[in-house]
């Protein structure tokens, strides 16, 4: 059964640092999902909240020429700063050290045309991938329309 808006908030909440909104979630009509999933290559797919400019430097959120870094990109370390490839990299060999499959438990919004943001885990996710172990994934998804009110990193998904 998948968690309601307030279970979510409860589960979630305080760890998410993407700066959502919360009750404009709600007053949207925002609702639940929760799935398994095991396949590395969903994994890669998803956006996280790091961004790329556009003469390949990183850029942020607020600029409006950045382009969303999926996980299967955003591992490279040429697109990470020396603090998130450490990150990243402590996470990748705790990994490998226990052993196949990576398990993660990761919140996502996700928009009515199928754009999957994670909101937390963008560090295990990215090392996750990075590993090239297999994956267990329990994917807690926030749906939701395309409203940067509600995400504001959604103004980068406009169609």
């Amino acid at each position: 059964m998948s968690p309601t808006l307030p279970a979510f908030r409860e589960m979630f909440g305080r760890f998410i640092r993407t700066e959502l909104n919360w009750d404009a979630a709600a007053r949207s009509g925002c609702h639940v999902s929760t799935r398994n999933c095991r396949l590395r290559t969903e994994l890669g797919e998803f956006h996280t909240v790091w961004y790329l400019g556009p003469h390949g430097g990183r850029a942020g959120v607020n600029d409006p020429s950045a382009r969303p870094l999926r996980v299967r990109e955003a591992g490279a370390p040429a697109l990470l700063t020396a603090e998130r490839n450490l990150v990243v990299r402590e996470f990748e060999n705790e990994f490998v050290r226990a052993g196949a499959p990576a398990t993660l438990e990761l919140p996502v919004y996700e928009t009515e045309s199928g754009v999957r943001i994670l909101l937390d885990g963008n560090h295990r996710a990215v090392a996750a991938h990075r590993s090239g172990l297999p994956v267990d994934l329990l994917i807690h998804r926030l749906h939701g329309p395309a409203d940067a009110a509600i995400l504001p990193d959604l103004v980068h998904y406009r169609g």
